[in-house]
């Protein structure tokens, strides 16, 4: 999920990964493991009223979502490695959205306005047959 923001952002959740973020393009790398599977858990972020329950939801709350790939059989793990390999991508607050990971160092990255994460989706993870959601540019979530 790749999630923009005009603004710096506070994580203040001493129960998750805490820090700040500088105004910027991220990228969020999550499972959807949960009841409902994908559909609902996009749809979940999506809403701009929710309750703060996972890192992602004080991310989204401030920034805008702008594009979605969904990896039917992929893995967050696999999508965070392939994208540290990049230029200019790295991880801002270790912890971020992998408290339960043991392989990453964060499941939340930064993305330079010039890389193209559909591209990337369709190159690198081909043989999953992602499908990427169309990015929007403007409007609030």
């Amino acid at each position: 999920m790749v999630i923009e923001s005009e603004v710096e952002i506070t994580l203040p959740s001493p129960r998750l990964a805490a820090g700040s973020l500088v105004p910027g393009r991220y990228l969020y790398a999550g499972s959807a493991k949960g009841a409902g599977g994908m559909r609902a858990r996009v749809q979940r972020h999506l809403r701009p009223k929710k309750s703060l329950h996972w890192h992602v939801d004080y991310l989204t709350r401030k920034g805008r979502i702008t594009g979605v790939a969904l990896l039917p059989g992929g893995d967050e793990c696999q999508i965070v490695s392939g994208l540290l390999r990049q230029a200019d991508i790295a991880a801002p607050i270790p912890g971020f959205g992998s408290s339960d990971c043991r392989q990453c160092v964060s499941h939340l990255l930064t993305l330079p306005r010039h890389f193209d994460p559909g591209y990337f989706f369709m190159t690198y993870f081909s043989e999953l047959r992602p499908l990427v959601l169309a990015e929007e540019r403007g409007g609030q979530n």
